[in-house]
């Protein structure tokens, strides 16, 4: 990835401008920068405390931000690390166990913002702990046959929806593909008679775990976060 590249799209993670934030967070992820050479550390206090704002507004894709996130821990300035504080506790819940993985993978220098944050794990995992012991917790022990609807109604929901999507937009590729019928066993037979078994594949991808809690409001509010204007705030804060 070219240098100037890199550059810009770091440029756009830390613009005022929260639309060129959210480009700028999508082209961080699609060239893997947390990876990159880029030194954070490096730059002006207010460029790293833009950094830690931005990069987790969205609450997304942990394992292509967090290296670069809590390397901020090492900095040399205590408002960057208090900014860091404020913003890192909530993007923990939704993501407790790759933070905690990733987090204890590196060494940092000691602050009193780095011990809080020790705490503030030490204590999250006490919690989840305790809500997984905690049986009357669990919808489908609780209410077992109103879950077993919910399960129900939320696979038909999708399978309608995949089913009207499918027929409003069929993909052009699938003319150029043969259907064929599936046996009970979960394989298909060639006009010979000969029985091939299905092929596997698996994908996974990380949601924010508290992410379902938010009212339709405090959702509004997140979203208009993302996107405010940190000029207009500075204004703000001006007068």
């Amino acid at each position: 990835m070219p240098q100037e590249l890199e550059e810009y799209a770091f440029e756009l993670v830390i613009s005022p401008n929260g639309y060129e934030r959210f480009m700028g967070r999508h082209l961080w992820d699609e060239f893997e920068m947390d990876n990159s050479d880029i030194d954070i550390l490096s730059m002006h206090e207010e460029f790293q405390m833009r950094f830690a704002l931005s990069i987790v507004q969205d609450y997304m894709f942990p394992p292509k931000r967090l290296k670069k996130l809590l390397s901020l821990f090492n900095s040399h300035s205590e408002d960057v690390r208090k900014v860091l504080m404020k913003v890192l506790p909530k993007y923990t819940l939704d993501y407790f166990g790759t933070v905690k993985k990733t987090f204890e993978q590196f060494s940092f220098v000691e602050s009193k913002e780095l011990e809080s944050f020790k705490n503030f794990l030490d204590a999250c995992k006490k919690r989840f702990d305790l809500c997984r012991e905690c049986k009357e917790l669990h919808s489908e022990y609780m209410f077992p046959e109103e879950y077993e609807i919910c399960r129900r109604e939320i696979t038909e929901h999708i399978r309608e929806q995949q089913r009207i999507a499918s027929e409003k937009n069929k993909p052009t590729f699938l003319d150029f593909i043969s259907t064929v019928e599936l046996g009970r066993g979960g394989g298909w037979r060639d006009e010979n008679g000969k029985v091939y078994p299905l092929g596997h594949f698996s994908y996974s991808q990380e949601i924010p775990m508290m992410i379902h809690s938010l009212t339709p409001l405090e959702e509004k509010e997140q979203t208009s976060f993302m996107f405010e204007d940190w000029t207009k705030l500075e204004k703000k804060d001006e007068e």
